[in-house]
Parts: C-alpha cells; structure tokens; sequence
C-alpha cells in the first residue's frame, strides 16, 4: 500500500487506520476494555466499533459452554468479516477517487498548454496588427507631407523578408 499509494492526506490516514485495522487482527489479542452486548442495527456497531476479541473464554478465565463460545466466535467472525468488507469498500472508493484526481490533473496541464499557446498566438497577432496600424498611420503621415523615405524603407523591408523566404523554400526543397 505505501509503495501504490499517493502522498495525499486522505492516503496516509486511511494507511494509517488500516494498519491500526491490522495490527489487531493480527495480534488477535483479548482487549481489556471489553464491550457490552450491543443490538443488532447496524449504525450503532458502526459507531461503536472498537478493537473486538476471539476471546471465547469469559473475564474470569473459565471456558463456558462449547456451543456459547462457538457463537461468541461465530458473531466475532462476522464482525470483523462486516468491517472488513468496509473498509475494502472505502478503500476501492478513494482509489477511484486519486484516479479521477489524477485523470483531472493530467486534463488540466494538457489545457494549460493549449491556453498557453493561445496567449502566445494572440500576443504575436495583435503585436502584427499594432505594427500595421503604427506603420500606416507613420506612411499616410508622411506621405501627406511628401516624404517618400518611409515608403522606401518598407519597400526595402519587404524585399528583405521576400529574398529570406525564398532562401528558406530552396533549403527545404533539397
């Protein structure tokens, strides 16, 4: 489980409790603190549901009658097989959960990529359409007045990124 698991809270406290789960059963130690009889509805042994013993002898040591201790065990087994069955349940559930946490995760960083490379096609887009109004408005400027100098250095520019561009259509095509 700790090798599988994600370092999340959730995780590390449901880890925790089924090692704490564990370790009782495991152990199979009488408790101390023995609890009373309890009714059969099922909310009230979920709220109370502490450490339960196999103990099938009672407090002062002497073995009761054989039948008695069969269904002492019995109704053990069963509880324990009950909170078993729910923790197996919760813990198919928080799978589900850290899968779909994880789905959402990986949607997002491919979105952020999507909207990152928007921004940047927007910013390059509107920097081109600010250029043209900017160099429109210093041609017409200038024009008005019968300066040609601007007219020239765009014509020199625009030869510039033709004579590039077809540099680059001759590398391409060998």
């Amino acid at each position: 489980m700790h090798r599988t698991s994600s370092n999340t809270v959730e995780a590390r406290e449901l880890i925790a409790e089924l090692e704490f789960v564990w370790d009782q059963i495991r152990s199979n130690v009488p408790s101390t603190h023995s609890q009373a009889p309890r009714a059969e509805d099922d909310d009230e042994e979920e709220d109370n549901l502490g450490f339960i013993s196999p103990n099938p002898y009672d407090d002062n040591g002497g073995d009761n009658d054989h039948d008695d201790a069969s269904e002492r065990n019995r109704v053990w087994r069963g509880r324990v097989e009950n909170a078993l069955s729910r923790v197996m349940t919760e813990v198919a559930a928080l799978r589900e959960q850290l899968e779909k946490r994880r789905e959402e995760r990986r949607q997002q960083r491919a979105k952020r990529v999507w909207v990152w490379l928007a921004w940047c096609v927007w910013a390059v887009a509107r920097h081109l359409v600010i250029e043209v109004i900017f160099w429109g408005i210093v041609i017409l400027w200038m024009r008005k007045r019968g300066d040609k100098r601007a007219e020239e250095a765009l014509r020199v520019v625009g030869r510039f990124v033709k004579e590039n561009l077809r540099l680059r259509r001759k590398r391409v095509a060998r």
